[in-house]
């Protein structure tokens, strides 16, 4: 609720006629203007980027005791709801490579932690999640699909306060301090150990799977005074798996993580000028090591960046710069007393990115506004070749008290991509930049949206309609025998081609009183075609899911109890089944037919969660959490495998959970 007190006066003019003398004044009492305010954590900006306030995910499901913002993203329409062994973000059609996840705008190369199950954002570091499904402004990153920003708290704390939960999955706790009059400290670790209570359902083809993560956060924010303000943050992560099969002597490690430091520098005049400045480096490595008595497989890859970047917003106009080093290491396998002498070796790749964009932002109308830009690039490859770009954008929005239309189009280009042998946020997938028989990938993005308020600002419904031509489109199509058979040439085991990504989604959500959130739904089609033998036809992109509804509801009893859930139906995803499977000589071969030509069993899950808080005495707040995640024991198909057993060949779906996933979180706030 929001409350406003002011004092109003009435004046009364006098009648024609009348003389001057008889104008008379009263003056009223306080009167107080009240306000239903918005309850769910869910807001549309005018320039169509969804905003997802942190503070207020505590009224919103936890998954296995976690408020997860990349979750709750997923659960928005348009983008897609991952399943267990995806850990990627697909918007509006999009391959994961081709969205942005960052903090306060410095990418993160790889943000998921178990499987895709949580990501590495600790949501009470940040002040918000800010998602845009679509790069439509001359300021978003070289990207063709969309982006999800956490953003940095903007307030000095005032006092020392924070709050920690503890489950059976994993703790985490945040502190806040001031560190001086004008500046405040921001700290927060994370940590799993989730073998302690689940080992019997981590495993992955017979193989007990061991695993385990780690997040720590810091921010310092300095405002020396009303027209500056300082961040200096900083993000550590790392995940360890390993799995071992005794019978064969064999055994899988793997790790990974993400290193980010940053310096933030915003100036505002308070007229109308505002400057942002930030120098960054961002690292993410892969670690792979398989061996097998004597014989050693290794599949190392990384990519670091430093950047820099600066842009200028004055009186309906933003011009900015950006420049990036780019130092990337493809996947390089690495082998050791194997028979065949095979040459994997892969060079570095440095690389060189440098912007310049510009908007401008002018109201034709009272309620009708227009935004045009550029965003023009040179990148030099690794082979020392520029490629230059120029990517212009257009919005048109029409914006009434209640309602709201707009109309996007984008040329975008592409210069890093990501691939891999899996979608799963693990070591086999890896950065490479255009160069050597691969160029820039591009794409015109066009998106018309519309919402609507009902009832006072209570109900939300908004749409959106969306379509995407892509080119110079790459996956890749390497296993791990190729590595081992024959001299390994990254670039003749990419696969080249176009896409087109259309759809729609329909979203309803409530956003105020007892029971709050959104129901929705999306259809939507990805589809590839590639000029490869196998590939010619058009198919399916392996993440492509055509229909898929999503719920995320909270309802608020009493003072005391909080139930909420998330449902989620969609599709089942591609896959290329095998047609004919032969045995010979113990060794499995299988003839495959149309590449992504069947589906798997659709996609049904629902997760539930309630919150007891306890009577408050010397803590802000103090309770318990109960999740269950996949609460009616669905078997989600995540794949189809092929396996000798006892010299007769199984070909069968695998679901990677089976039963529910408790977990019981306490949870304070000081």
């Amino acid at each position: 609720m929001t409350l406003r007190t002011c004092g109003i006066s009435l004046l009364f003019l006098p009648l024609a006629g009348q003389a001057q003398t008889d104008t008379t004044t009263h003056e009223l009492k306080t009167v107080v203007v009240a306000r239903k305010a918005a309850t769910t954590s869910v807001g549309i900006l005018q320039d169509g980027t969804m905003r997802l306030d942190t503070r207020l995910f505590d009224l919103l499901p936890k998954v296995l005791g976690n408020a997860d913002p990349v979750h709750y993203a997923q659960m928005l329409p348009g983008i897609q709801t991952n399943s267990e062994l995806d850990a990627g973000l697909h918007i509006q059609g999009c391959d994961n490579t081709h969205n942005q996840l960052s903090i306060q705008g410095v990418p993160i190369y790889n943000a998921s932690h178990l499987l895709g199950l949580f990501s590495v954002f600790n949501a009470s570091q940040y002040a918000e999640m800010r998602l845009k499904k679509s790069s439509n402004d001359a300021s978003d990153p070289l990207r063709l699909g969309g982006s999800l920003r956490m953003e940095l708290p903007k307030e000095r704390p005032d006092s020392v306060n924070g709050e920690l939960s503890v489950g059976l999955i994993s703790s985490q706790g945040t502190i806040r301090m001031p560190t001086g009059q004008k500046a405040g400290l921001v700290l927060s670790a994370r940590g799993s150990y989730i073998n302690l209570l689940y080992s019997r359902w981590l495993t992955m083809e017979d193989m007990e799977m061991k695993y385990h993560f780690c997040d720590l956060n810091a921010t310092w924010m300095w405002q020396p005074n009303a027209r500056h303000r300082i961040w200096a943050d900083a993000y550590w992560g790392q995940d360890n798996m390993g799995m071992a099969q005794d019978e064969y002597q064999a055994s899988i490690k793997l790790n990974w993580g993400n290193h980010i430091s940053a310096l933030h520098w915003h100036y505002d005049n308070g007229k109308k000028l505002i400057v942002k400045n930030t120098i960054y480096n961002t690292r993410n490595y892969n670690r792979f090591r398989m061996s097998q008595s004597n014989m050693v497989f290794r599949l190392p890859s990384d990519i670091c960046d430093i950047g820099l970047r600066s842009e200028m917003t004055w009186n309906g106009w933003m011009i900015g710069t950006e420049a990036v080093y780019h130092n990337i290491l493809p996947q390089a396998p690495k082998a050791e007393n194997v028979f065949n002498r095979t040459n994997m070796s892969q060079p570095r790749q440095h690389t060189q990115e440098y912007s310049l964009f510009a908007s401008y932002t002018r109201q034709l109308w009272k309620e009708l506004e227009a935004t045009a830009g550029v965003r023009t690039t040179a990148y030099v490859d690794y082979t020392h070749k520029t490629h230059l770009s120029a990517d212009p954008s257009v919005r048109l929005a029409y914006i009434r008290d209640k309602w709201q239309i707009s109309a996007d189009y984008a040329l975008r280009h592409q210069d890093l991509f990501q691939t891999g042998t899996t979608s799963m946020g693990m070591p086999t997938e890896f950065w490479v930049s255009i160069g050597e028989a691969c160029p820039p990938q591009w794409g015109h993005n066009t998106t018309l949206s519309a919402s609507l308020y009902l009832k006072d600002g209570m109900y939300r419904v908004s749409a959106d309609v969306y379509y995407k031509r892509l080119f110079h489109q790459v996956e890749y199509d390497g296993d791990m025998m190729k590595f081992l058979n024959a001299d390994y040439r990254l670039t003749e085991n990419l696969l080249h081609g176009k896409g087109n990504n259309y759809g729609f989604s329909l979203m309803v959500s409530k956003r105020t009183g007892r029971l709050t959130g959104w129901i929705s739904y999306a259809y939507g089609r990805a589809r590839r075609q590639f000029v490869e033998d196998g590939y010619q036809h058009t198919f399916s992109a392996s993440h492509e899911r055509p229909h898929e509804v999503n719920a995320l509801l909270s309802y608020k009893i009493n003072k005391h109890w909080t139930l909420a859930g998330t449902y989620v139906f969609a599709s089942g995803t591609p896959f290329t089944a095998p047609e004919r499977i032969y045995i010979l000589n113990g060794m499995l071969l299988a003839e495959y037919g149309t590449h992504n030509g069947r589906r798997l069993r659709p996609y049904n899950r629902l997760d539930l969660s309630v919150n007891y808080l306890l009577p408050a005495r010397h803590l802000r707040e103090s309770g318990l959490n109960l999740s269950l995640y996949n609460a009616t024991m669905q078997h989600n198909d995540i794949t189809c495998r092929l396996k000798v057993h006892n010299g007769h060949y199984l070909y069968s779906h695998f679901a990677l959970i089976k039963f529910i996933l408790p977990s019981i979180n306490f949870f304070l706030k000081f």
